[in-house]
């Protein structure tokens, strides 16, 4: 049984948004005991927002973007307005040291890479050797 067909994370994401908008999405405690929670329509229109700044920023389908951020509410964003807009996501570990990133990025011709402000020192020494990479998203959602 092929419950999905030939629908996206997307179409997904409209047709739960039309069943159950008012119900909780997405929970998430960060490290602080910070609870983060979005219903169905809420997450709906912050993937819609986001993916309307990467549009602006000239982000197009198969367009890779490297996706630096911890676990978290963020995370989950940016990853489904990169499918909205059809990126494809490359996805890192908060760890990588400056070589492993310089190695991931080259490789996978990211022309964009999401991060936060803590990390972008971890970025600076290698900016240079990744000609691919256009601009860089600090701090990529407002909450």
């Amino acid at each position: 049984m092929d419950i999905i067909g030939e629908r996206t994370i997307i179409d997904l994401l409209h047709e739960k948004c039309r069943l159950h908008g008012d119900k909780p999405f997405l929970v998430f405690e960060d490290n602080n005991k910070k609870t983060t929670m979005y219903t169905y329509q809420t997450f709906l229109q912050k993937v819609n927002k986001f993916s309307r700044v990467l549009l602006d920023l000239g982000i197009q389908k198969g367009d890779r973007v490297t996706l630096h951020l911890p676990n978290g509410s963020d995370f989950i964003v940016c990853w489904f307005s990169l499918a909205k807009v059809g990126a494809v996501m490359v996805p890192t570990n908060i760890l990588s040291t400056a070589n492993e990133m310089e190695y991931t990025i080259a490789h996978s011709e990211s022309v964009l890479l999401i991060t936060e402000e803590g990390y972008l020192e971890k970025f600076q020494s290698i900016q240079s050797k990744l000609p691919n990479l256009k601009k860089n998203i600090v701090k990529p959602l407002q909450k």
